[in-house]
């Protein structure tokens, strides 16, 4: 088993247009036959004001956490108590988060300086040191893989993308309802154990990909974004690693300023020896999908045929590692100027009730296999014997460009109470 690791942060174009950081972060590790990786979108609304901090910590200790647990866990134990146990792992990266927040800002107060664009209650709260964790809020996506299992722990929005040995692309973590728009669930929440989706499997994934939503609102809908890790795939069985993570690397900001403008974080596990025994990707023929790239470039944009020539190079290599030129849902009429000035959707952390603070329970309506644990109704796991081939329905039928948050969002969303 040849297994390599990756993970690619980029800032995203309407950032760079605004001058404001990147609040993505992203971290992946290979080692003693324990592969991890973890993607985390700080949210963009101006009451998270220090979501680039929070997600640098959520990443970190993501990992920590998670590698931590691989190597402690009995494997036996693991595969029949999955939901307790990856339950357990998340309650602990929830808690060390909150104590990280906590030691940040007693080491780094807030400021009234820094403060000046956060809304009256939340600037009245942090400096009162009330509900201090919401400045940090984040997503998280992690992933682990070993030689015998494999597991997946979300919360908020942003995609899984798992590729099975005979090709098929699912998404094994449940989508949360509670994510729609530019609302989403986050690990600042008061309740983010109850939020918290996860996947056990003992059959491994040839791939899978963990992603900032960053990717995802690039494409039209799911399989759009399929065919994009389907040409990642396709450049990694005929390119060097490293040649293919740098052609990756180096087209990240072209996904972004041409698809969502928000930042971009990638974060993959690939086994190296299986990726070029797939169907899918013996069967890949670049200048089928060149050609398919130009001609519905040509045909949204009015290019002339005297054009046509100028525009396939810059087309032939969008093929080769993505379609997301003929992909973009948003900007597909903006010129790239255009595109860079966009700001990005905002997050926003679903609104707690008045009631001690706690956000109301939205019911699955029987989409998702329920975790089977009565003190956490929302939970969300999906336990698939046979891989991916038995995911929930959830799993593969996500709805097209959500851009989640807990309730936490930049576009003057209800505030929380």
């Amino acid at each position: 088993m040849n297994t390599r690791c990756f993970n690619r942060t980029v800032q995203g174009a309407s950032h760079l247009k605004s001058n404001k950081c990147c609040e993505d972060a992203s971290a992946s590790c290979m080692d003693d036959g324990i592969a991890i990786a973890v993607v985390c979108d700080g949210h963009g609304g101006a009451d998270y004001v220090r979501s680039a901090e929070g997600s640098r910590f959520a990443c970190e200790i993501a990992e920590k956490n998670i590698r931590r647990f691989c190597v402690q866990i009995n494997p036996e134990e693991l595969a029949q108590h999955s939901n307790q146990l990856l339950e357990t792992l998340e309650a602990s990266i929830i808690a060390e988060w909150n104590d990280a927040v906590k030691r940040h800002t007693e080491e780094h107060p807030f400021t009234e300086d820094e403060l000046g664009g956060v809304s009256e209650k939340s600037k009245e709260r942090y400096l009162h040191g009330e509900r201090i964790e919401k400045a940090y809020g984040t997503t998280v996506i992690a992933v682990a893989v070993t030689e015998t299992y494999w597991f997946g722990l979300h919360i908020g929005d942003g995609k899984c993308v798992a590729v099975s040995p005979d090709g098929r692309f699912v998404q094994p973590i449940p989508w949360d309802p509670q994510c729609f728009l530019n609302v989403t669930t986050s690990i600042c929440d008061r309740d983010a154990i109850r939020s918290f989706r996860h996947f056990y499997s003992k059959k491994l994934p040839v791939a899978v990909f963990c992603a900032s939503d960053g990717v995802d609102d690039s494409f039209r809908g799911t399989e759009p974004m399929n065919r994009f890790y389907r040409s990642l795939l396709y450049v990694f069985s005929t390119s060097s690693y490293d040649d293919a993570v740098t052609e990756l690397t180096e087209y990240l900001p072209i996904m972004s300023a041409r698809g969502s403008g928000d930042d971009i974080s990638i974060a993959a596990i690939l086994d190296m020896d299986k990726i070029p025994e797939l169907e899918t990707v013996k069967s890949f023929d670049v200048e089928q999908e060149a050609a398919r790239v130009v001609e519905n470039a040509h045909r949204r944009k009015g290019i002339e045929p005297e054009q046509k020539a100028e525009a396939e190079p810059t087309a032939k290599k969008e093929a080769d590692v993505g379609t997301a030129v003929e992909e973009v849902p948003a900007m597909e009429r903006e010129s790239e100027a255009e595109a860079s000035q966009k700001a990005e959707p905002e997050h926003v952390t679903k609104p707690e009730s008045e009631e001690g603070n706690i956000p109301e329970v939205v019911e699955p309506d029987g989409q998702h296999e329920e975790k089977g644990q009565p003190e956490k109704p929302a939970g969300e796991s999906t336990e698939a014997p046979e891989l991916m081939g038995e995911t929930s329905s959830a799993a593969e039928e996500l709805p097209d460009g959500d851009e989640g948050g807990n309730g936490h969002d930049d576009t003057g969303a209800p505030e929380e109470a």
